[in-house]
């Protein structure tokens, strides 16, 4: 067959992603094959270019706790060069050796920035730790209940935002201009304007629409977008952009006016030089922090509130505002790191480790059940591993942890579970899931109960207790039912958790 536009993708031998190659755009990702070798999931150096030709070249240093201290590049010149303070955060900044900016802070709140290109003003903050005043532009900032910007003004700009009660953007009025946001339509007045496709944009043109893709990086960031050129059928560039190490968009890419979607795939506000929206706050990729607290604080706090993906921008995403997550994945069964896809899908899937789809969050149990039932053959003993592996197993999947039960409290928490959430989750994880774990008693992949001998050897894969282990064939039946309740109820909260996440292979 014939595409407008072919990437593939390479790995290396522990399954981290070392590469994508197209004709518009390549990368290499190094780790430990590099001068100074990275062994923990740190990218040591990222290669980029097109085809097979990489005239570009990023240089990583980090600290020994992961931050990142340097980052530059040749070929696109860019610097980046940084000290922290014992709070974790940003003490000094020297882009592209134009001197050093010193962070000054009240707490954790900056203040001012001074000396070097970055000098700023006066930040000034709310109650609720919120920037009121930015001191890098000037703009005058108000706040809803959500702690999301309602209005920004300065001399020349008047702007205003509208959310709906779960805090996503509906509206924004831009100097008169109205913008608003529909469920991925986005409407410039009454006019749709862009629809948000899986690969980009569908964007409408006088009422003819054209598809716009992007190619992005490890890290979502759009690189290089094209569409297929009407006349000659070929397909041609609409823009090419690359990076600072914590966001900032180079001055040397070509200006688009149209795709605004750019940095981790967010949508740069202009108005607001170049902060970007991630939903539950916006980013401030000049200065490399957010102006505004962390909705999730209380589940970082080893880490300043306002630092942006742990200070290591280069293996860790945001995905919402919400949180800092990694780009790997442990799985504390191979120890072994597993490269994470991230999308914004309707239905979140969930995949194994070979691509195989296991999971989606709009399957009914009956779905999931058969397809599992599709994948396992060889027999009770088989069924009740895989069943585990595949079912029993998508909690842990979701907590990032294989023994998800020694400590439901703080896995709750962790998971930003309500106190009841999580006294039923915990209440659910001692009485029932310790008794057995879910299906495994009634078996449905078979339409039998599981012999003795495998329910045994499932509980040695699960590492339940002992005295769990007295649980015999002949009893298994009479919790198979609230086992199923509770296994829905406890999956719906973990679920409920992990939204816009997918776990399988990049």
């Amino acid at each position: 067959s014939s595409f407008l536009q072919n990437t593939a993708y390479a790995y290396n031998e522990r399954g981290w992603l070392k590469g994508s190659s197209s004709d518009q755009f390549s990368m290499k990702l190094k780790y430990d094959d590099v001068t100074v070798p990275q062994y923990n999931g740190n990218i040591a150096n990222q290669d980029w270019g097109s085809g097979v030709s990489f005239t570009n070249v990023y240089t990583y240093g980090y600290d020994k706790l992961n931050r990142l201290l340097s980052g530059s590049s040749t070929g696109v010149a860019m610097a980046e060069v940084l000290t922290y303070d014992v709070m974790g955060n940003i003490k000094t900044m020297n882009r592209d050796a134009g001197g050093a900016g010193t962070y000054n802070y009240t707490g954790n709140q900056l203040t001012s920035i001074t000396s070097g290109p970055l000098a700023t003003g006066t930040y000034v903050y709310n109650g609720n730790g919120n920037a009121t005043t930015d001191g890098r532009t000037g703009v005058v900032l108000t706040y809803n209940v959500l702690n999301l910007p309602a209005t920004a003004t300065k001399s020349g700009l008047s702007l205003a935002y509208t959310y709906d009660a779960s805090g996503n953007k509906l509206k924004k009025v831009s100097n008169g201009v109205t913008r608003e946001y529909v469920s991925g339509i986005e409407y410039n007045g009454s006019t749709i304007d862009i629809i948000h496709t899986e690969e980009g944009i569908a964007r409408n043109n006088s009422g003819t629409y054209s598809y716009e893709y992007n190619l992005s990086d490890h890290l979502g960031n759009v690189r290089y977008s094209f569409h297929k050129n009407p006349s000659s059928g070929l397909l041609e560039r609409l823009q090419s952009d690359d990076y600072y190490a914590f966001g900032k968009r180079n001055s040397g890419s070509p200006v688009s006016v149209n795709n605004k979607y750019l940095y981790n795939g967010k949508e740069v506000q202009d108005e607001l030089g170049e902060q970007y929206d991630y939903g539950a706050r916006f980013y401030d990729p000049v200065i490399g922090r957010w102006n505004t607290i962390d909705p999730k604080a209380e589940e970082g706090r080893r880490w300043s509130p306002y630092t942006y993906a742990f200070n290591n921008p280069i293996r860790f995403i945001d995905p919402d505002g919400m949180k800092g997550q990694d780009i790997w994945e442990f799985n504390t069964d191979t120890k072994q790191l597993k490269m994470i896809e991230r999308t914004n899908d309707k239905f979140h899937t969930f995949v194994d480790q070979d691509g195989e789809t296991i999971l989606k969050t709009n399957d009914t149990h009956s779905d999931i059940t058969k397809r599992i039932s599709d994948e396992t053959k060889g027999g009770n003993k088989q069924a009740a591993l895989d069943f585990y592996e595949n079912y029993g197993d998508l909690g842990n999947a979701i907590l990032k942890d294989g023994g998800a039960y020694k400590d439901m409290t703080s896995r709750g928490n962790e998971m930003g579970f309500g106190s009841k959430e999580i006294k039923d989750l915990k209440t659910a994880g001692e009485r029932n899931v310790i008794n057995g774990w879910v299906d495994i008693a009634k078996d449905e992949l078979t339409g039998k109960y599981l012999p003795e001998s495998a329910f045994s050897k499932a509980l040695d894969i699960i590492g339940l207790p002992d005295q769990v282990k007295s649980i015999t064939g002949s009893t298994l039946g009479e919790h198979a039912k609230k086992m199923n309740d509770v296994f829905k109820q406890v999956k719906e909260m973990m679920l409920n958790g992990a939204k816009k996440m997918q776990y399988g292979s990049f």
